[in-house]
C-alpha cells in the first residue's frame, strides 16, 4: 500500500490573487489564502505567483500546457459566461473533444463538465507526455489505482477524485522548470507520513530529486513534470 496520497494542485500565474479570484468566481467557491478547496474540502487548488511568468501556447508545444485540470460545475453555460466576464475565453472546438474548453486569464486550458450534484469538483488532472502508458504506470506505482489504456491516452482510476490522465502530445517538449522557457505551468502536491522513504521509492521508479526544502521535496517525473512530496500536515 502506497504512503503517498494526492493533496492538491498548484497553478503558476502572474498574479496569484487575480487568478484565485477567477477560479473562485467560476466555481462559486470561497477563496482563502489564494486557494480554493473542492471535493468536500479534501482537494486544494492554489495559485503560485511566478516572476517573469510566461503563459502556455496551447495547442502548440512552443510552451505547452504541460498539465490541465477537468472541472465539474453545476451549470456549464453559466460557468463559461462568468469565465468570460472575468478575463477567460472559450477555446475553439477541437476534433475529438466533446466538452467545452475555456482558457483562464493566464493561458491555462480547463475542460468543463456538468457536475452530478450542486457542488463543483476537481474531477481530473491530465498530463501531456510522449509515452502515456509509461507515465501512467509510473504514477500507478507511486500512488496506486487501476490503469485504463486507450489509443492516445491512459487513465489512472483511483478510489477518490481527481482521476489522473496521461495524453500523448505530438512533438511533446518537457518543461524546463525552474526556468520559464517552457514553464511547468501546473504541478501536483502529494503528502506522505514518510517523505524521505517515499522520495527514495519515487527515485527507484524513475523520478529525479530537483530540490529539497524543510517540509517538501520537489521531484521530476519521467516526462519532466515537477511534483512535490510534502510532509503530512498536522
Amino acid at each position: 500500500m502506497t504512503l503517498t496520497r494526492f493533496d492538491g494542485i498548484a497553478i503558476d500565474c502572474a498574479q496569484a490573487a487575480t487568478l484565485a479570484a477567477f477560479y473562485g468566481a467560476i466555481l462559486k467557491t470561497e477563496v482563502k489564502n489564494e486557494a480554493v478547496r473542492l471535493n468536500d474540502g479534501s482537494v486544494e487548488i492554489w495559485f503560485q505567483q511566478v516572476n517573469d511568468y510566461q503563459p502556455p501556447t496551447w495547442p502548440t508545444q512552443e510552451r505547452g500546457q504541460q498539465v490541465h485540470v477537468d472541472l465539474a460545475v453545476p451549470n456549464v453555460e453559466e460557468a463559461i459566461a462568468v469565465a468570460q466576464a472575468h478575463g477567460g475565453k472559450v477555446a475553439e472546438q477541437r476534433e475529438g473533444y466533446h466538452h467545452p474548453i475555456i482558457v483562464d486569464p493566464d493561458g491555462h486550458p480547463i475542460c468543463l463538465f456538468a457536475a452530478e450534484g450542486d457542488a463543483p469538483r476537481l474531477t481530473g488532472i491530465s498530463f501531456d507526455c510522449d509515452d502515456h502508458v509509461a507515465l501512467a504506470t509510473f504514477y500507478q506505482q507511486l500512488v496506486g489505482g487501476e490503469i485504463e489504456a486507450f489509443d492516445g491516452w491512459t487513465n489512472l482510476i483511483r478510489e477518490t477524485e481527481p482521476e489522473l490522465s496521461f495524453q500523448y502530445a505530438e512533438g511533446y517538449q518537457q518543461p524546463t522548470w525552474p526556468t520559464q522557457e517552457r514553464g511547468q505551468q501546473e504541478h501536483i502536491d502529494f503528502v506522505s507520513p514518510d517523505r524521505a522513504g517515499e522520495v527514495v521509492r519515487a527515485e527507484s521508479l524513475g523520478a529525479q530529486v530537483m530540490d529539497i526544502q524543510r517540509t517538501f521535496t520537489v521531484m521530476r517525473d519521467p516526462a519532466g513534470h515537477p511534483f512535490c512530496i510534502c510532509d503530512e500536515r498536522d
